[in-house]
């Protein structure tokens, strides 16, 4: 290899070798080190299979990274610290009141395996969830109430139909510590005159009872009696400046009349992400209309769309433009009001329900009409 020579000013009119030297020697030293700094990678980076330069993590860095991450509480951290502090269990309230919502499950085993604390014929059900005397209502309760039964949700109204001997209304009342509270109940009417049972609310929980009373909170009336409704609305919860109300859950009278009365009254009053729940649909002769001839005329309009080509029209316009969702469990179903805002001065004809809500042959008939093509 031919050496270059490296040509430097002339000393005296020659060349120096000497210097020319050292130019050499200072010229291989530098090719050198940047030779070497090109083939090393730095410590911050490392060649991929490529050729292309990946960023390497600094090992300082990452322990400082970690540290700081294992003080930022992930999602699912602070959702279990949320449960832990503020959402109630339905089922150990339920529980404890001794409301028969959830005594499904106290009684399940007793009733399969020694023959008691079972509703009657239990042993011709061949269903052996219906058999024990009580109910399994927790699970729906606890997926659609659970975001209100935490201490920091806003104030709102909750309704109980059917106050009897008010465990229901302690279970609700404990589980949503938030909710003001109020309940209809006919038995207390002049103090239980006109129930054969005599003030069942007054006899179970006396000290409830009268601040319920002196609270305005507990009504006593028929829950099928439009007037008394209209009382009770007017007066108790549509008052100035009350909390909305959200939660509305009937478990009066089982009968189906009085139950559709309910949805039809109630329902549209509710405010808009809110619920009405109708407890006891089970097939017995009472109850037995609003789970064969109602609802499958709710689902229906759950569905509708008002096309002109539909030859069916809606079964209650009053009631489908505010309804989101329907959810049923085993004898209870809750529906989920939507967005629409709430209608809460309608006429009397808007809020009784049509002659066929119980006759679903009727009601095919009624609305059915000529296609438009």
């Amino acid at each position: 290899m031919q050496t270059m020579k490296l040509r430097g000013r002339p000393k005296n009119g020659s060349s120096s070798p000497g210097f020319s030297n050292i130019l050499l020697a200072l010229n291989a030293v530098l090719m050198a080190g940047l030779i070497f700094h090109l083939r090393t990678p730095s410590p911050t980076s490392s060649a991929n299979n490529e050729g292309s330069l990946l960023t390497k993590a600094d090992p300082s860095k990452q322990q400082e990274e970690v540290a700081t991450t294992a003080q930022i509480p992930s999602h699912q951290e602070e959702e279990a610290q949320r449960r832990e502090t503020e959402v109630r269990s339905f089922l150990d309230i339920a529980k404890r009141t001794g409301t028969d919502k959830v005594l499904g499950h106290q009684h399940f085993k007793p009733c399969l395996e020694e023959n008691r604390i079972c509703v009657k014929d239990a042993d011709k059900t061949e269903r052996n969830a219906c058999k024990p005397w009580g109910h399994f209502y927790d699970t729906l309760y606890q997926r659609w109430l659970e975001p209100y039964s935490g201490d920091s949700v806003d104030t709102f109204q909750f309704l109980e139909i059917g106050f009897y001997q008010g465990k229901g209304f302690k279970a609700y009342q404990d589980f949503m510590p938030r909710a003001e509270a109020h309940s209809i109940e006919i038995s207390c009417v002049k103090d239980g005159a006109t129930w054969s049972l005599g003030n069942t609310a007054k006899q179970a929980f006396p000290d409830l009872y009268e601040q319920l009373i002196a609270e305005n909170r507990l009504h006593c009336g028929s829950a099928a009696d439009l007037d008394f409704l209209n009382q009770v609305w007017n007066n108790h919860i549509n008052r100035p400046g009350s909390p909305p109300l959200k939660v509305v859950v009937d478990d009066a009278s089982h009968l189906a009349q009085h139950m559709i009365q309910s949805v039809f009254f109630w329902f549209p009053k509710i405010e808009p992400g809110g619920f009405m729940i109708v407890e006891d649909i089970q097939p017995i002769p009472s109850a037995g209309a609003f789970r064969t001839d109602f609802l499958p005329q709710v689902m229906s309009d759950l569905h509708y769309c008002g096309f002109p080509s539909d030859p069916q029209k809606a079964f209650f316009p009053t009631l489908y433009p505010l309804m989101h969702s329907i959810s049923c469990e085993m004898h209870i179903c809750i529906f989920e009001r939507n967005q629409e805002p709430a209608t809460i001065d309608l006429p009397v004809d808007k809020l009784t329900p049509p002659s066929y809500a119980l006759d679903y042959a009727q009601a095919l008939q009624a609305v059915r009409s000529t296609p438009v093509v």
